[in-house]
């Protein structure tokens, strides 16, 4: 049978059978498409799709057949779509791909994909039909976009880069060898950077296919290029680096990088290297000498003035100190306000000299800003270097030691490390809990105890459940250390804040959670965290988040942390009490026991010295003392805690004394809060 003979009886057949072969090769065109085809009617609702459509977004077709064509894009453009195809629908024309944006589309696993859609309408006896090609052009995209990328690379890339044609002239040139040769496109070849470039340009043609590196001297500045040849064009690709202008870079960051960048003395880490060099070499005769300064009241500086002032002061002290030490010596900045200076070669006593010389120097030295004259101390530490101790970081760590005890003992002067001093041993011992502390911090290795706080009036303590938040570190063997051990380091190395942060934080999370019964909680704080910056706002960011009542929360100051910074407490103060905290005032009588300061401190109780309260059942000034407390809180509205109850009889007395409430051992002794348990979560942790 002939081809003609197929075709004729096919044409010839009933209008019937004539449709239902259009309709088999109307499917067949369908399917064999390369791009994905959907057909929707004027309700937008999908009557067709092919394999390509089911495979690229993941459906199978009977689960698009009857659905709204918006089933195959993103939800947040859905609504928009609607409005969009119903438009279409009253006008509808042809609409090409290069004619529409690129738009997203949904794939049934919920991913997004870049499509170009054409739209082709079509009047049939169902109505009208829109026939939609769809084709997926993320790959298109990504290719753009790393030719862009690879484009913009050599575009703003800060070596010049060339391209010399087959003609001789400079065909392309980036932002850099614009900016920094001008003349480059003027000149072309006769320009110095592009000499002798056409022979290397025939040598390429000839075979050469090797890079050319060279190196030219232009003015006084030397430039190497690395030149390739791409033989699909013919032409010269140019990388030009400025050797010279590299080197200087070099040296700058080298010196940058050794070097404090406001002072110009040396840094630490090179400070140290030197100290490093200088132990392996000492000499038997004098050894070396090391000092640490640590300026006094520098702080007062950056304060009040301001940090500006402190850099000019920092700048105009170290003009001074280089003229007051050897040539041969290594002054540095160590830190903020502490120096560093290397004796090389140098007698224990003669070190003690120049120490002197440099605290006179600092304490004669009168900083003057803005009409304000300000007068700085330094105390300072020397330790000899005498081959007794080889390792420079515990050499470093003797002579900060030796600064710190010169502080406490009155600051503006200087002490000599020695192995059997017992100040710098206790020093020492404080030292070594700051790494101890940070580790159970990383570890979540602090622990919440709770100490009772009894109301005495009895009405009270119905419906009164009160608790003292205090914090306990477990230590590497499990065991359950006393604050008194870790609390001096963490006020002396500037870490309370943060324990006062943990504490804070974990105290929320228990009276959220398991503590729910606690009607007044009080939680230490520092002198420290009042006068930080952010400090109180982390509080109120806590309380917030926290959605406990504030009413809840009780926070107590030490008498003397309150008046040493009494305007940053009254403001502490202040602040919280908007939210409804109360706030306590912590061992009333052991320090200023001044009722004045009371008068600026809104607080709502105050909790009496325990040292009064211990012995004033057989002690008449204590009970006297206690007593007067009491009345006048009472008088001005405050209430009274006494702390350090310890026995029944003292309890009888307070309470007929009518002080509010009473803590101590002989009402309960401080432990985890009821069911917190032993669990390092986060939540625990802070229960526990």
């Amino acid at each position: 049978m002939t081809e003609k003979q197929t075709v004729i009886p096919l044409i010839n057949q009933s209008s019937k059978d004539a449709y239902r072969y259009s309709e088999i090769l109307f499917r067949g065109l369908l399917e064999s498409a390369p791009d994905a085809i959907v057909v929707t009617d004027t309700d937008g609702r999908i009557i067709l799709v092919n394999e390509q459509l089911e495979q690229l977004f993941g459906y199978q077709r009977d689960e698009l057949v009857g659905q709204v064509v918006e089933i195959l894009i993103p939800k947040a453009f859905r609504a928009s779509h609607i409005g969009e195809r119903n438009g279409y629908i009253t006008a509808p024309v042809i609409r090409s791909m290069e004619k529409q944006d690129v738009l997203l589309a949904e794939k049934k696993d919920g991913s997004t994909f870049p499509v170009e859609i054409s739209l082709s309408p079509r009047k049939t006896s169902r109505g009208l039909l829109v026939t939609a090609i769809i084709r997926d052009v993320s790959r298109r995209i990504q290719e753009k976009r790393e030719h862009q990328r690879l484009a913009s690379f050599i575009r703003h890339s800060p070596i010049p880069v060339m391209e010399i044609n087959a003609e001789y002239s400079v065909s392309y040139s980036n932002r850099a060898a614009e900016k920094e040769f001008p003349e480059l496109l003027s000149k072309g070849l006769k320009h110095p950077l592009l000499t002798g470039l056409g022979m290397i340009m025939e040598n390429f043609r000839k075979g050469e296919r090797n890079p050319v590196v060279r190196q030219l001297e232009i003015d006084g500045s030397v430039y190497q290029q690395h030149i390739t040849y791409v033989a699909d064009i013919d032409v010269l690709h140019i990388y030009t680096l400025d050797v010279t202008t590299i080197h200087k870079i070099t040296r700058e960051l080298e010196h940058q990088a050794s070097h404090d960048a406001l002072t110009g003395l040396v840094n630490r880490q090179e400070f140290e290297a030197r100290l490093r060099r200088a132990m392996e070499n000492i000499p038997e005769d004098k050894g070396h000498a090391l000092l640490y300064l640590d300026l006094d009241q520098f702080k007062i500086v950056n304060d009040t003035c301001g940090h500006s002032a402190g850099d000019k002061l920092l700048k105009q002290l170290t003009c001074m100190l280089q003229g007051k030490v050897r040539g041969a010596d290594t002054l540095a900045r160590l830190g903020g306000d502490e120096f560093g200076v290397l004796l090389k070669r140098c007698s224990l006593e003669r070190a003690r000299e120049i120490a002197e010389r440099l605290r006179q120097t600092v304490a004669e030295f009168r900083f003057s800003w803005k009409g304000k004259g300000i007068d700085i101390g330094v105390s300072i530490g020397l330790v000899a270097i005498d081959g007794t101790n080889n390792n420079p970081a515990a050499i470093m760590s003797s002579a900060e030691s030796a600064c710190y005890v010169a502080k406490e003992q009155g600051r503006n002067r200087i002490h000599i490390y020695a192995s059997d001093d017992r100040a710098l041993a206790s020093h020492q011992g404080l030292m070594q809990w700051v790494p101890r502390i940070r580790q159970a911090l990383e570890e979540e290795r602090f622990r919440l105890y709770f100490q009772t706080i009894l109301p005495l009036c009895p009405e009270e303590t119905k419906k009164n459940s009160c608790y003292e938040t205090l914090i306990r570190m477990v230590g590497e063997q499990g065991e359950i250390i006393s604050p008194m051990a870790f609390i001096p380091s963490a006020e002396r190395y500037n870490l309370i804040t943060t324990l006062d942060r943990w504490v804070v934080r974990n105290t929320l999370i228990l009276l959220t959670t398991r503590a729910t019964n606690i009607t007044l909680c009080t939680i230490n704080l520092s002198g420290q965290s009042i006068c930080e910056k952010g400090f109180m706002e982390y509080i109120v960011k806590e309380i917030k988040q926290s959605g406990v009542d504030a009413r809840r929360l009780c926070f107590e100051i030490t008498e003397t942390a309150a008046i040493a910074n009494l305007s940053e407490a009254v403001r502490f103060i202040c602040r919280l009490k908007e939210l409804q905290c109360r706030f306590a005032l912590d061992d009333f009588g052991s320090g200023f026991s001044s009722f004045a300061y009371l008068k600026n401190l809104p607080v709502d109780y105050l909790k009496i010295y325990g040292g009064f309260v211990k012995d004033m059942v057989h002690n008449a000034v204590d009970h006297t003392m206690v007593e007067s407390i009491n009345q006048i809180a009472h008088a001005m509205e405050i209430q009274t805690i006494a702390e350090f109850v310890e026995d029944n009889e003292t309890l009888k007395l307070l309470t007929k004394m009518g002080v509010n409430y009473a803590q101590g051992y002989g009402i309960g002794k401080p432990a985890p809060y009821p069911g917190s348990g032993n669990s390092k979560s986060r939540t625990e942790a802070g229960a526990a």
